[in-house]
């Protein structure tokens, strides 16, 4: 059969019935894939246990396809979402920053069905292929230093490591910071345009309890900023800068300045109205995908879990832990929010 158009959606009941249909086809040319859920691909346990025969007899460099047995998965629905391993007691923010990513589902899939081998691609793969736990050193060692020490790195940092290395990541954060500085002397305006991939939202001094639609507004507020030098006047004066975000994508990424300083975090914070938020930014609509969670007093010296959303229902990814919970009070401890556009 030289072409054929096949789905793959919830219409798969069978396992190996994936592998029968793209036998038929002779190139990938001729293939045409509709409504790939890779989530809904399905192998028979004997036939991964003859693989990893085969893969121990004849390739014992390639690791075993781990079994679906683990009592720290929690079936929801159909699908089940793997844990991450956390042996070195320090691979927390790298196990909830995957776990975030890989819920953005228009990213998972198209690192899965990207053309190019990467890491991050077959450690996404794995990730649908109902692997019962997995783990992130492989990409913390592609990375490099300092996410291969072991020692406790920040989520946020992390990520950006990411989106630095994986174009994926890198198209569906993007977006523009706008900014504007007017001259408090000559009264001209220069307008500033730069890439950026995580939103920065600071804290207000004069209250703890926010919401998005706050934060948000609290960062387009126009602030004084003291000794710029005007390149129309070409004097040292005040000038007021205004903030805007622009051309936004799939998702958003913001980070919330929990810390005063390096060593004082904000333990108080009580954000209002996360879960059922609609935010618009740049004319398009976003509602909550998932969070990350900093439960501690220091940056080097805490752990992070993940808290992401699926099927409407919240499920606590906690290494290798990966539970429903309900939506902590306040949403406690969140540190990186994560919004997919409707």
């Amino acid at each position: 059969m030289f072409g054929s158009a096949r789905e793959f959606s919830n219409s798969i009941f069978s396992c190996g019935q994936t592998y029968v249909a793209l036998s038929r086809v002779n190139s990938q040319k001729g293939l045409h894939l509709i409504n790939f859920d890779p989530s809904n691909i399905k192998a028979q346990i004997a036939a991964i246990k003859e693989y990893n025969r085969l893969r121990a007899k004849c390739r014992p460099d390639l690791n075993k396809i781990p079994l679906k047995h683990n009592k720290n998965i929690h079936p929801i629905s159909d699908l089940s979402i793997p844990g991450f391993s956390n042996l070195d007691a320090i691979s927390c923010y790298a196990n909830a920053s995957l776990q975030v990513i890989f819920n953005c589902t228009r990213i998972l899939n198209i690192l899965i069905n990207s053309l190019e081998d990467t890491i991050l691609k077959k450690l996404a793969y794995s990730y649908t292929s109902q692997v019962c736990q997995l783990s992130a050193f492989s990409i913390r060692n592609q990375i490099g230093h300092p996410y291969v020490n072991i020692e406790q790195q920040d989520a946020a940092e992390f990520i950006s490591a990411l989106i630095s290395l994986y174009e994926p990541l890198h198209n569906s954060l993007l977006h523009q910071l706008q900014t504007i500085l007017k001259c408090s002397r000559c009264k001209k305006s220069r307008v500033i345009i730069s890439n950026n991939y995580i939103i920065q939202l600071n804290v207000p001094n004069d209250t703890k309890t926010v919401t998005m639609h706050s934060m948000l507004n609290d960062m387009s507020k126009e602030v004084t900023i003291e000794n710029i030098t005007c390149s129309a006047c070409n004097t040292t004066s005040n000038h007021t800068q205004t903030t805007n975000i622009l051309n936004t994508h799939e998702y958003l990424y913001f980070q919330i300045q929990l810390w005063s300083d390096v060593n004082a975090k904000i333990t108080n914070l009580q954000i209002n109205s996360l879960t059922t938020s609609t935010l618009t930014v740049h004319s398009k609509c976003y509602t909550l995908n998932s969070v990350i969670c900093h439960h501690g007093q220091s940056m080097t010296e805490a752990h992070y879990t993940a808290i992401i959303k699926h099927q409407n229902k919240w499920v606590r990814c906690n290494d290798t832990s990966v539970q429903f919970e309900r939506w902590p009070r306040g949403a406690k401890d969140v540190y990186i929010i994560i919004m997919e556009k409707k």
